[in-house]
């Protein structure tokens, strides 16, 4: 009985942990729909603690209960556990991949071993096919344990392989960091799962999960700081400062522009293809707008909504054409290799700044106002 209240103990304490994640999470942590998977992970992982101190409190005698009720709650957390590695891998692939699952991408990697775990789950219960009770009602693993407990870890593995792939051609610092933040969520989980397979009888699994929840949302809270969370770009605040230090130091000999570049027919995407396919267009845009800023050099946020801005040091007056024709050949091939069915341009407009004697405010509304000459231009 007291290694069972210990077992719960232990339990009880990943279960606030997560509480306390779910309750932290703002809308910051990245989109919409990435924030709403995460809650959910956080929600389905709670329920997983509660099914499986459930178990352990029937199984060592602490509470009266039939066995089924005990093989019920058994089967719960094993199907939990695979819902939580099928979550955390679409969170993992919205960060990971600029392209949408499509729908047979989703039944083959969603529905189908969802409904596959439920019966191998819940069946076992009559069957046995993961697990039963012999006649002194102790727990036995059935021929399909291994394969079962490999089947609800594999997604996190898939997920790991597919960031350092991507890794590995990744140029952004800022992505980079993410994919190999992501890539390393697998590390505690499958210590604890190797553990729990080798030696069983306590909770190894429960706490490792957590620690690897703990250490995404700790990283990713500490990256929103001076970071974007849809883009991966440098964010407002981050701007702002880095164009204030420019400012200080500016002068004709290390003067600079700055470009405000808003997307062009940002709402008719929107509107006509959701907000999902806009959040993938504003991220294609700050890929364009980061692979022009490595090419000049220079820093490139986003300003807000589906607006960017770009700070290049001044090397000639023709700089701002040569930086315009930069972002339309990103747009071009980005566009080209994701096959959007739609156009992705954007409208641009700089000043340049030459003096200590202005402010970021006051560059921003002179960039404004060109960009709106120049967007009136194409209608």
């Amino acid at each position: 009985m007291e290694y069972a209240i210990v077992y719960v103990e232990i339990l009880v304490l990943c279960a606030v942990y997560a509480l306390i994640i779910l309750r932290s999470t703002t809308d910051d942590l990245g989109t919409n729909f990435e924030v709403r998977f995460f809650k959910m992970m956080m929600r389905v992982y709670i329920v997983m603690m509660v099914a499986d101190g459930f178990t352990q409190l029937q199984y060592n005698d602490v509470i009266r209960a039939p066995l089924f009720w005990v093989a019920f709650a058994y089967s719960s957390y094993q199907f939990l556990l695979g819902t939580l590695s099928v979550l955390w891998l679409i969170f993992a692939e919205m960060q990971i991949s600029d392209t949408q699952m499509s729908k047979r991408m989703v039944l083959a990697v969603v529905v189908v071993p969802l409904i596959v775990m439920f019966v191998l789950s819940f069946g076992s219960i009559r069957y046995g096919w993961y697990y039963t009770f012999d006649d002194a009602g102790h727990f036995v693993r059935g021929p399909l344990f291994p394969l079962m407990n490999a089947f609800a870890y594999i997604y996190f593995f898939a997920t790991t392989v597919h960031a350092f792939v991507k890794l590995r051609t990744e140029k952004s610092l800022v992505r980079r960091r993410r994919l190999r933040l992501l890539g390393l969520f697998i590390v505690a989980p499958m210590i604890g799962a190797t553990l729990q397979l080798v030696i069983g009888g306590y909770p190894f699994v429960p706490p490792s999960i957590s620690i690897g929840f703990i250490f995404i949302f700790v990283n990713i809270q500490s990256d929103q700081i001076n970071v974007d969370a849809l883009t991966g770009l440098n964010n407002r605040k981050s701007m702002e400062n880095y164009v204030s230090g420019m400012i200080e130091n500016a002068s004709e000999h290390a003067a600079f522009y700055l470009f405000v570049i808003d997307a062009d027919r940002f709402k008719e995407i929107n509107d006509s293809k959701g907000h999902v396919e806009g959040d993938r267009a504003l991220r294609l845009i700050a890929d364009a707008l980061r692979a022009t800023a490595d090419t000049f050099k220079g820093f490139v946020s986003r300003y807000g909504g589906d607006e960017f801005v770009a700070v290049v040091e001044a090397t000639g007056r023709s700089l701002p054409d040569a930086f315009y024709e930069q972002v339309d050949i990103q747009l071009k091939r980005i566009s080209e290799k994701n096959a959007l069915e739609y156009p992705l341009s954007v409208s641009a407009g700089c000043s340049r700044c030459a003096t200590p004697l202005t402010s970021v405010s006051a560059l921003i509304a002179d960039a404004d106002k060109m960009l709106y000459i120049r967007k009136s231009s194409k209608r």
